[in-house]
Formats: C-alpha cells, sequence, structure tokens
C-alpha cells in the first residue's frame, strides 16, 4: 500500500514524504506546462522563450507549492477545510499579483507575453494541484459521522 493511501486509510495527517512526493510531481508537470506555453507564444526557442517559461513557471510553481505545503500543514494541525481554504489565498493569490504587477515591472517579468504564459502554466498546474491536494485529505472512515 502506498504511504497516500495508508495515510488515508488511517485517517491521520499524511507524512512528509507525502507533501514532498505532491511537490514533485507538480512540478514534473510545470516544467514541461511553462516551456509549451512559451513556445506556443513565439514558436520558437529563444532565449527570451526560455527566460519566460522559466519566470512564469517559478511564479506557478511557487504558488503551487505553498499551497500544497498550508494543505499538508492544516491536516497535520487537524483543520483539513482550513487548511485548504488557506492554500486558496497562495494558489490563487500569487499568479493574480504577478499577472497585474508584471506588466509594470522592467527586466523579463514586464516581457510581452509574460502574462499569458503565467496564466497558461497556472490553469494546467491548477489541475494537477487540485488532484495532489485531493490525495493529502484524509477520508473518514466508513460508518463514521462527522462532528
Amino acid at each position: 500500500m502506498s504511504d497516500a493511501r495508508a495515510t488515508r486509510a488511517a485517517g491521520t495527517a499524511p507524512s512528509l514524504r507525502v507533501l514532498i512526493g505532491s511537490v514533485g510531481w507538480l512540478t514534473l508537470v510545470i516544467v514541461p506546462a511553462a516551456v509549451l506555453v512559451a513556445y506556443l507564444q513565439t514558436m520558437a526557442f529563444t532565449t527570451n522563450t526560455v527566460l519566460v517559461a522559466a519566470a512564469g513557471g517559478a511564479i506557478c510553481w511557487i504558488a503551487g507549492a505553498l499551497a500544497l505545503t498550508v494543505t499538508w500543514l492544516g491536516n497535520c494541525l487537524a483543520m483539513p477545510v482550513q487548511g485548504v481554504l488557506g492554500a486558496m489565498l497562495f494558489r490563487l493569490g500569487i499568479p493574480l499579483v504577478s499577472v497585474v504587477a508584471a506588466p509594470q515591472l522592467e527586466g523579463i517579468l514586464g516581457v510581452s507575453g509574460m502574462a499569458t504564459t503565467i496564466l497558461g502554466v497556472y490553469l494546467i498546474a491548477l489541475i494537477a494541484e487540485t488532484a495532489l491536494s485531493l490525495r493529502m485529505v484524509p477520508q473518514m472512515p466508513l460508518g463514521a459521522r462527522p462532528v
């Protein structure tokens, strides 16, 4: 039985190993998604494309990793609902602030296509992160009643 399944079956908080594995899976989704989204904007692999992919992917990865960490922490503190709600702050807030602020910034964050890259990667990461978050939330044993 995998660590995540054993955790859910026992109804306890997930281990740190589950969090690290979830962040690893999130990384495996975000890196190719960022490269693909940045490439689709320019239809060429230039230095600018790679920098935009790296910056957009990093913003979404930080938001996703923090959201998974808050979800995990909420489960460790026996507050899974509050953990998921707190994770939404990071999951939505960091990319939103980045998209709003990016056009006003200089350097790579102010480059044309940065906001589109962040939004594209965000939508892909949101699907993966939601699935990974659901794996962390403990299930109630059969026949148990909510308090």
